[in-house]
């Protein structure tokens, strides 16, 4: 997560730490590029398991990102459906009900990586060397 797009911090940015279902990272994705077309791009690259091992069952994105994008992650589901309205995405973007199953399984909160993982019982993956 990075919310600038000169890769500064700006003085109303916030920290937050996101940790995602891996099942959901596809969509997270599609949604923050969308959303944060400049700081969105290429969130959620820390893959985690339980032991470490693949497959990975979560991703992690941290960072600074601005307060109107903290926003959308803070306020859940309705606030990136509101978002999603505001910015006229289209009629095939994904549906509430995917966006509530997202956010539902989502862990947000103000943690450093290495503390959310921690907290939620997480280890990187490391994967082997061929």
């Amino acid at each position: 997560m990075d919310g600038s797009s000169d890769g500064g911090v700006a003085m109303n940015d916030v920290r937050l730490c996101m940790v995602v279902h891996a099942d959901d990272v596809p969509l997270a994705r599609q949604l923050a590029a969308a959303l944060a077309p400049v700081a969105g791009i290429g969130m959620w690259p820390d893959a985690c398991s339980a032991d470490g091992s693949e497959p990975a069952t979560h991703y992690v994105a941290h960072g600074y990102i601005g307060a109107e994008f903290a926003a959308m992650v803070l306020g859940g589901a309705p606030a990136i459906l509101a978002a999603m309205e505001a910015a006229q995405i289209p009629a095939d973007a994904p549906t509430q009900a995917a966006i509530e199953l997202l956010m539902s399984r989502a862990d947000v909160s103000e943690d450093w990586p290495d503390e959310a993982k921690t907290r939620l019982g997480l280890a990187t993956v490391h994967q082997e060397e061929e």
